[in-house]
């Protein structure tokens, strides 16, 4: 269970996120909460996103439904949120953009290379949208 101070009030900007290299998300793998370390990025607007490469062969991930339930650590807060895999090419190359973006920063620090600014975002690359859930 992720513990924090719990945000009680909406969020619809989420630009603070990059900030930091990375967020805690938990989700629920049927009952069982399970929680993880993740690329966490927002766009310009505000919009959040989770990044996941590889994600079809990963737990937390296909455990992740529509609307599915979480929460969000990020600075010790804990923000009740909604995940939604994104599957428009549109949402993901924003998504792509602010994590190109976001790891020239916090690239190596978050055990990620670097990549060029002008990367291209690969197939096997996946993305949630998260928005506050309260």
């Amino acid at each position: 269970m992720l513990l924090g101070d719990v945000q009680e009030t909406p969020v619809t900007d989420w630009s603070f996120v990059n900030d930091v290299p990375l967020c805690q998300i938990q989700i629920y793998a049927g009952i069982i909460p399970h929680a993880i370390n993740l690329n966490c990025m927002a766009t310009p607007e505000g919009e959040l996103f989770l990044s996941c490469s590889a994600c079809s062969t990963k737990y937390w991930s296909n455990h992740v439904g529509q609307n599915a339930p979480g929460r969000l650590r990020v600075n010790g807060r804990v923000y009740p949120v909604v995940l939604n895999r994104v599957q428009d090419e549109a949402v993901l190359d924003r998504a792509w953009a602010a994590r190109v973006k976001k790891l020239q920063v916090y690239g190596e620090e978050t055990y990620n290379p670097t990549p060029s600014p002008d990367a291209k975002r690969p197939q096997t690359w996946w993305s949630f949208q998260l928005r506050s859930a309260v």
